[in-house]
């Protein structure tokens, strides 16, 4: 890339390029998207959600909606070598969908056996924000405020303003509509709440992971900021969040990077559908 579009490149920062457009892998090299490249290079260098504005994935939000999909899990996908070239739509996985529409692409490949297995990843930060921020609209119902809260919840994040970040997810969650919950059980799920939760921060363009993995376990979600850290455990009900991020010493995994580091346990009632617990301790 920096070869044949060298000319309209210069000057760009080529990190962050790549960390917005690279990351597509066909089982050779990895691969800039190159709609992103022509409109970056036209526009000046203005870095935005060029590919994915050029449509709307409705059909895919619906399916996420519709099979209350949960969202961290499209972190950690693995599909076997007949799924990737499924193309019967009523049968096909839904992750392949995600991967055939251009949403994921291949990590790594692998053998099981006789079978070839792969590991499916989020391209790049244009796909993984732009795909969150629709998803966060389709859960909150195009919440009016969604533009202000977000940018709250970003500047708490920056600050480790644990109060602000508290009190953006409560209202966060006091704003999502009732017909949400209306002919499911969706609210005793920790999964529902997780899903939520990713989906916002994820649509602030923030490096996260879901179900990031450690060797005493999985965190729910990890925030790894410029110059912080935030591991965060969800609970439905009246489970020890905080204490089960300090009991497995989820924490470890970031002590060698020398950011402050946040443990933040959080507890959902799932009558109230709300936060009923937030407890954080610093590193």
């Amino acid at each position: 890339l920096e070869t044949s579009f060298q000319p309209y490149l210069e000057g760009a920062d080529m990190e962050k390029v790549k960390h917005w457009y690279d990351g597509y892998n066909f089982l050779k090299d990895n691969v800039y998207n190159p709609f992103d490249i022509l409109k970056f290079c036209a526009n000046e260098h203005l870095y935005k959600n060029y590919w994915f504005e050029t449509g709307s994935p409705s059909f895919l939000i619906n399916l996420i909606k519709e099979r209350n999909y949960y969202v961290p899990q499209l972190e950690h996908i693995v599909i076997s070598d007949d799924q990737l070239g499924a193309f019967d739509i009523e049968k096909i996985n839904f992750e392949v969908l995600l991967y055939q529409s251009g949403y994921l692409t291949i990590e790594r490949t692998f053998g099981v056996g006789s079978k070839s297995m792969y590991e499916l990843k989020i391209p790049n930060l244009e796909v993984k924000t732009s795909l969150n921020d629709r998803i966060f609209t389709m859960i909150t119902d195009s919440l009016q405020e969604g533009v202000s809260l977000q940018n709250n919840t970003y500047i708490a994040l920056m600050k480790a303003d644990m109060d602000g970040i508290k009190n953006a997810l409560y209202t966060l969650f006091a704003s999502l509509p009732y017909q949400n919950y209306v002919n499911n059980n969706i609210s005793i799920y920790e999964g529902f709440y997780a899903s939520v939760t990713y989906a916002f921060l994820a649509s602030l363009g923030i490096p996260l992971i879901g179900e990031d993995t450690t060797n005493r376990g999985r965190i729910d979600l990890t925030l790894n900021m410029e110059q912080k850290i935030y591991i965060i455990e969800f609970k439905v009900g009246s489970g020890n969040a905080l204490q089960q991020i300090k009991e497995k010493k989820y924490y470890e995994k970031y002590q060698h990077l020398n950011k402050d580091i946040y443990i933040v346990g959080i507890n959902f009632d799932e009558q109230e559908r709300n936060i009923s617990g937030f407890e954080w301790e610093t590193f």
